[in-house]
């Protein structure tokens, strides 16, 4: 984090109840925010330019939802990869950049890049916008309907 050249762009770190250490908050240079975690992770994301995360199915919801670029890093330590398998239909559809765990040296040039040129973001928010669902209750609705659930 230390590394990332914070001209353009501030950077909220949540490492997780779990990995938190106190002095974090102070061992970094101005303008990264690290906490455990946020109460309101909504209203940060939507003010978010970009979100790095991993690929849980409620993030991808969020990210999908909210039409927010992303950087994906699915963990690999969860059964079945079903982190990987979570986020590739965004990958497959440009909605979202792919990176392996293994690959993690390449984050920071690929956040500079990003916030630099802005044209991969701006990318990743056309294809966003091309998969939008804004009436996923009808369509839930309408699937039960057929079956029968719902009369």
């Amino acid at each position: 984090l230390n590394n990332l050249s914070l001209e353009n762009y501030e950077v909220f770190y949540l490492t997780g109840e779990r990995n938190y250490k106190d002095e974090y908050e102070t061992m970094f240079k101005e303008g990264i925010f690290v906490k455990p975690y946020l109460d309101n992770l909504v209203s940060l994301m939507k003010s978010a330019d970009l979100v790095i995360s991993r690929a849980g199915a409620t993030t991808i919801c969020e990210i999908m939802a909210l039409r927010k670029p992303s950087i994906l890093i699915p963990s690999p330590y969860v059964p079945d990869n079903h982190q990987y398998h979570n986020a590739k239909d965004l990958f497959e559809k440009n909605a979202a950049v792919y990176l392996a765990e293994k690959e993690l040296e390449n984050l920071n040039n690929m956040i500079e890049k990003m916030m630099s040129e802005n044209d991969k973001i701006r990318e990743l928010q056309y294809h966003l916008d091309k998969i939008r669902i804004d009436n996923s209750a009808t369509l839930i609705y309408n699937v039960l309907k057929q079956s029968g659930e719902i009369k």
